[in-house]
């Protein structure tokens, strides 16, 4: 007679969550995120404090750095946004980094094809910027609305066409006149505003209008409404289908938006250089922000600081590794606030 094999352990979710346990939860994951962030750099051959201390240093003491952080946290910021309107839905879309990209390309052909007045011009970039980052979304969105292609492989597969559409453009016909992979310099771009990047002025408001509308209106109610529970939207007589394919445009038109002011604040010409994982960096920055508009705007911060640190250190890979351990603490201590292993007694 065969016997069943049982577990020693078993998981439990918890009923009653207290405020400590919370904290202890992720203060516990994210500090060992920081030590397998300084165990690997040791691993390397690198001391892991003297680059933290750096890293630290420049992007909060050194002009260059501090203007690069900004610059960076409007970016990622935007992009999150896009990130956390899609996922508040449950529709998972990955494709964020392809149409931040497209965006760029529009506020490249606008800055270089289209002889307006400057402030005209930023206005123009803005929008082709937002329309292409639409439109990029638009294909996957109705294919997962209508048929219920999964978003996931779609929005990431264009990914890739975004990046081989870039690379055609700055090796071809928009090649500037030194034969290098990239445009001409913009004639026309962002600047700053009371000392600070116009872009993240632009990503704080876009934070906080997120915010209003996702909790002070009542189109915000129906929204959170859906993403928690699709199939209790359809009993309500919301027009679930629609709500999804405009929460998805929307998340494509804001990453389209970010790539506009990577485009024309930070590089100031389009040029393969543009792709610096900005999409999943954003998507780090909502997961870490909870989702919330207003926890985003920070941990957009806290993510804009490694990325910028890493490539200060000339390691771009360190900002990403900080990612990962980052998003793996965060899951973590998810779960360890919401379930609880049990020993089992008994054995086999």
């Amino acid at each position: 007679m065969q016997r069943s094999i049982r577990m020693p352990l078993r998981v439990e979710p918890l009923v009653n969550v207290t405020f400590k346990r919370k904290v202890a939860a992720f203060t516990t994951m994210y500090l060992l995120a920081i030590l397998g962030f300084l165990l690997f750099l040791y691993a390397r051959g690198y001391d892991g404090i003297s680059i933290l201390h750096y890293i630290f240093f420049y992007t909060f003491t050194v002009g260059e750095g501090v203007r690069s952080l900004l610059s960076t946290w409007g970016v990622v910021l935007t992009v999150a946004l896009g990130a956390l309107i899609a996922f508040r839905v449950r529709v998972w879309n990955i494709g964020l980094e392809g149409q931040y990209i497209v965006g760029a390309i529009g506020a490249t052909y606008v800055a270089l094809f289209m002889p307006c007045t400057s402030y005209l011009n930023l206005v123009f970039q803005l929008l082709l910027g937002f329309v292409l980052g639409m439109l990029w979304a638009f294909v996957p969105a109705l294919l997962y609305v209508s048929i219920s292609v999964n978003e996931v492989l779609s929005t990431i597969m264009l990914n890739y066409v975004a990046i081989y559409l870039l690379e055609y453009l700055v090796y071809g016909p928009w090649s500037g006149t030194y034969g290098f992979p990239q445009t001409r310099e913009f004639t026309v771009k962002f600047s700053q505003i009371w000392g600070l990047p116009a872009p993240l002025l632009v990503a704080i408001v876009l934070a906080l209008l997120v915010y209003v509308v996702m909790y002070h209106l009542r189109i915000g109610l129906i929204y959170r409404f859906i993403g928690e529970n699709r199939k209790a939207g359809i009993l309500q007589g919301y027009n679930v289908k629609l709500a999804l394919l405009l929460c998805f445009l929307i998340s494509g038109g804001l990453a389209g938006l970010a790539g506009v002011f990577e485009a024309s604040y930070e590089l100031g010409y389009l040029s393969p250089g543009v792709v610096r994982g900005y999409g999943f960096a954003g998507i780090a920055a909502a997961v870490l922000g909870r989702l919330d508009p207003l926890l985003t705007l920070f941990a957009s911060l806290f993510i804009a600081f490694f990325l910028v640190g890493a490539y200060s250190v000339h390691l771009p890979a360190l900002g990403f590794l900080a990612e990962g351990l980052l998003l793996v603490a965060h899951l973590s201590a998810e779960a360890l606030t919401r379930y609880r292993i049990v020993v089992v007694r008994g054995g086999i």
